[in-house]
This record gives structure tokens, sequence and C-alpha cells, in this order.
């Protein structure tokens, strides 16, 4: 009996590894020669994003520390002029030259606001209007336009100021850039306050349509009595 030996071949498998776009591209690339090929252009290129990074850093550092000396001249500005000329130590001209001297330095600081429309109240209560609004206007034409808090007040005195002056057709300019901001504060009564001033300039088509907008849209009875009182004259 012949015995017949069986071997049973069992092929080994083979690992196979799937192919991707990424490998692909690493298959068919020599990845030093490509950087080779472009290293200056690599080279420029981290050079470039770290001369970006340290100079807004620098600009952010240069930012930090004009704000603080901006401040610092501010502050002595305050403790020293504008408390002299309040308690009567100093004279006008003296302090008009200091106040001069202040907006030279500080022109685009908006911590200085506060400090400059106190300066113009203090100016108007000691009868020097005509300063006052020449250093309001000053800083209108500075004060950032999003700054819309400080602006209103400032429009505010100014438009009253020119009033005070005789002035009507330019406190009603300023008076309609204070109803234009985004944030309305006393709405109702800047509405009012243009509708007087546009009977000033004989202008009684604005002024009705200003009033009515007080009666109509003003959450104050008081204000809305008058402007129906206004309206009541208009002829």
């Amino acid at each position: 009996m012949t015995t017949r030996s069986m071997t049973n071949s069992t092929p080994t498998p083979t690992s196979k590894v799937q192919s991707t776009p990424i490998n692909q591209v690493l298959s068919q690339t020599d990845v030093p020669s490509l950087i080779s090929k472009y290293k200056v252009q690599i080279i420029l290129g981290i050079v470039a994003l770290l001369a970006i990074l340290i100079g807004v850093g620098s600009y952010l550092h240069y930012q930090g520390e004009k704000t603080k000396e901006y401040a610092s001249i501010v502050f002595q500005f305050e403790e020293n002029s504008l408390k002299n000329f309040k308690d009567g130590k100093m004279n006008p001209e003296d302090f008009i030259k200091s106040l001069s001297e202040l907006q030279k330095k500080v022109t685009f600081f908006t911590g200085a606001v506060p400090v400059l429309i106190t300066s113009a109240d203090l100016l108007a209560s000691k009868s020097m209007k005509a300063e006052a609004i020449s250093l309001l206007s000053a800083l209108r034409l500075n004060i950032s336009r999003d700054a819309f808090f400080q602006r209103y007040f400032l429009l505010a005195r100014l438009g009253a100021l020119y009033e005070d002056q005789g002035e009507m057709q330019a406190a009603v300019s300023v008076l309609e850039e204070l109803q234009g901001l985004p944030y309305k504060i006393y709405e109702a009564r800047v509405y009012l306050d243009l509708g007087r001033l546009y009977l000033k300039v004989n202008n009684a088509e604005k002024a009705k349509s200003s009033f009515q907008y007080v009666i109509d849209n003003g959450n104050d009875p008081d204000l809305a009595q008058v402007a129906r009182l206004y309206l009541a004259n208009i002829k």
C-alpha cells in the first residue's frame, strides 16, 4: 500500500498598505530634493512670519507705553493747570496755553476727552464761551467716531454754546450730528431742541416734524406738552 503524503500548502498572506493620496504624493516625490529646491522660499517665509510677529508685539508694547505716557500727561494737567485755574490761581492766558500744549501732546488719546470737556465747561462758566467753543470744535474733529457716548456729551455742550453765542445754524448742524448717532440718549430732548432751533433759522417744516416726533415717539409727557405748545404757535 502506497502512502501518499499530502501537504496542504497555504499561501502566506502578504501585508498590503492601502494607498492614500498623501502616500501617493510621498512615493512620487523626493521630499529632500523638494525641500532643497525651495529652501530659499521656505526660509524667507519663516523670516517674514517672524518679522510680522515681532512687529505686532513691538507695536502693542509701544501702544501700551504711549497710553501710560498720555495718561500721565493728562493727570498732571488735571492736578495742576485745571485745578489752579478752577481755584483762581492761574490766569486765563496761561490756562489756554497749557490747554493748547495738552491738546498737541495727546491729540487722539480718548482718555483725555473727559478732562478736555471739563475744561470747556470751566471756560464757559468763566464767561469764556468762545474759547470753550474753540476747544470743543477741535475735539469734535479728533475724537474717535466710535466713541459715541463721549461724542454725545461733547456735541450736546457744543450745541448749547453755539446757541448761547447766537450761532443758530452752527447749533443746528451740531444737533443734527447728535441726532444721527447710533446710540440714542435723551432722544426726545434732542428733537425738541432741534425744533426750537429750526424755528430760529426759519425752517418751519423741519420744526413741525421735530415737534411731532417728540409727541409721537417720546416717553416724556412734559416734553410732549412743550412740543404741542410749539406746534400750536407755528403759523
